[in-house]
């Protein structure tokens, strides 16, 4: 199935470079060469699942961003963060795991989206989330006193009150609205540049709310 789906990619690239229109990506008379049409129809079900949760993840994010706005907070941020996870958490099962991580998250955002992803080149479990959080976060630094950025650039906070029993203390990224849009958020959060290991992987978007979400946002 691996290697079928590296087919398709590259079928789709070298279709795309030869000036056809996305909509040919959907026709199997350009892949019956490569491919069984049943393993075509799974592919095209993929895909459309992967748009599918890109929609429904955009309107959460949309919602969050409306909560954030409403917030009466006085302090707040809306972060991108990483969870990672060590072998001792991953030696659990996995509804062991997603309490453990709902259960923190719940002590320290007022709600948050959680998506679970897969090592590039590991393959190892951990997440991504988009959180509003009231509480104190202190910047990253390395040794030279610089602040520490992310690959995208933005510098990496941490919570003051770091009690993550799970993995690595989770670097967080405050979004700035004037640089961050709606669509960039979501694909990396989502990572739709999903590799061929992952075709099949049913991943499901979760929203956690926690109970003092009610005292911060308006009626």
């Amino acid at each position: 199935m691996k290697d079928l789906y590296t087919l398709y990619k590259e079928r789709c690239r070298e279709l795309l470079n030869n000036g056809l229109a996305h909509s040919e990506l959907n026709n199997y008379e350009n892949f019956k060469d490569i491919m069984d049409e049943v393993v075509f129809k799974v592919f095209m079900k993929d895909k459309q699942n992967r748009k599918n949760k890109r929609y429904r993840t955009k309107e959460k994010f949309k919602e969050l961003i409306t909560i954030y706005n409403n917030s009466k907070c006085p302090t707040k941020n809306l972060v991108f963060g990483t969870l990672t996870l060590n072998d001792e958490t991953l030696s659990l099962q996995e509804r062991t795991r997603i309490k453990k991580i709902d259960k923190w998250l719940k002590s320290h955002f007022l709600i948050s989206i959680v998506n679970k992803d897969f090592g590039e080149k590991t393959g190892r479990e951990h997440y991504h989330f988009l959180g509003i959080t009231s509480q104190a976060l202190e910047t990253k630094f390395h040794e030279n006193g610089k602040p520490i950025k992310s690959k995208k650039g933005y510098i990496i906070h941490e919570l003051v009150n770091k009690d993550y029993k799970l993995g690595f203390e989770p670097d967080l990224c405050i979004i700035d609205f004037d640089k961050s849009d709606i669509e960039k958020t979501v694909n990396y959060l989502l990572k739709l540049n999903n590799h061929s290991n992952k075709i099949l992987a049913k991943n499901r978007v979760r929203v956690i709310k926690s109970d003092l979400m009610k005292i911060f946002i308006k009626e």
